[in-house]
């Protein structure tokens, strides 16, 4: 049995809920949208999506990421694994032989800083604030458009044995980590990062994650389902269910994916915008 968390997310709050999906063996199959987790099946009623939409609210269900993949498409922008043959999500907390990329390099053998590589995991980040923009047109070339998501963390704790610390041939200390973190500038999406020394030696560090995830391009709508297509970055379509009623509009991953190419994003409940203009 294997017992995933998803959750609805309303400005910074999460409404944290536990789906269990049991694997069953014989003739017994599953139905409906699986990999979507507790999120809910909402309607798909189509309608007019044209305009500038708030998010209000959002679901997540997380799937965890796979170790490695040959694949050049990004794992948000495919139908992920259901959750009855997924892994149960992965700890905040981490340690081992998964060095979250830690890539720590001796001096004399990189620039200013010592850090080649770095990529913390994280669940679902919680959902701070976003707008989708639909612009319609009658030509196809300029009908387009654009989706901005903010999302940031509670302090996440990540562990560095002396093994990962070590892996490039370089033997720094927590506080020469700290140090290598924090100059890695704005360009990062973790934010205050701090080590201290743990009992095996390695490192201890803490540290908030914020990130704003977006994607923009064309669309088209067929029957209930929107499809998006960003051509530069030769993602395929992306297929969202979506429902208009009056001035609001839910959105969802067509048969559970993900939403607008963000990981763990199922569905999003929306508010249209006075005069095209959304709040903070």
């Amino acid at each position: 049995m294997t017992l995933s968390v998803s959750r609805w997310q309303s400005g910074s709050l999460s409404l944290k809920g536990v789906a269990v999906a049991a694997l069953v063996a014989g003739s017994l199959g599953c139905s409906g949208k699986g990999v979507a987790g507790n999120c809910p099946d909402l309607p798909a009623c189509g309608g007019d999506p044209s305009g500038t939409w708030q998010i209000n609210s959002e679901c997540e269900f997380d799937v965890p990421q796979q170790p490695s993949s040959l694949s050049p498409i990004a794992s948000a922008y495919t139908t992920p694994q259901t959750p009855a043959l997924a892994a149960p999500p992965a700890s905040s907390t981490n340690s081992g032989e998964w060095c979250s990329g830690l890539v720590y390099l001796p001096a004399g053998t990189t620039g200013s800083n010592a850090i080649g590589g770095i990529a913390f995991y994280t669940a679902p980040l919680d959902f701070s604030q976003g707008n989708v923009t639909f612009t319609a047109s009658d030509d196809p070339a300029t009908q387009l458009f654009q989706f901005t998501i903010g999302v940031k963390s509670s302090v996440q704790t990540t562990h560095f044995t002396p093994t990962c610390l070590q892996a490039y041939g370089a033997n720094p200390s927590c506080d020469d980590l700290t140090a290598a973190l924090l100059a890695q500038g704005t360009s990062v999406n973790y934010q205050n990062p701090s080590c201290t020394t743990a009992s095996d030696n390695g490192c201890d560090c803490t540290y908030n994650l914020a990130d704003t995830n977006g994607d923009s391009g064309q669309w088209r709508v067929l029957g209930s389902t929107i499809y998006t297509f960003n051509s530069p970055s030769g993602h395929p379509a992306q297929a969202m269910d979506f429902c208009v009623n009056g001035s609001t509009m839910t959105l969802s991953g067509k048969d559970g994916s993900h939403l607008l190419g963000s990981a763990g994003i199922r569905s999003m409940q929306l508010t249209k915008c006075d005069s095209g203009s959304c709040g903070g």
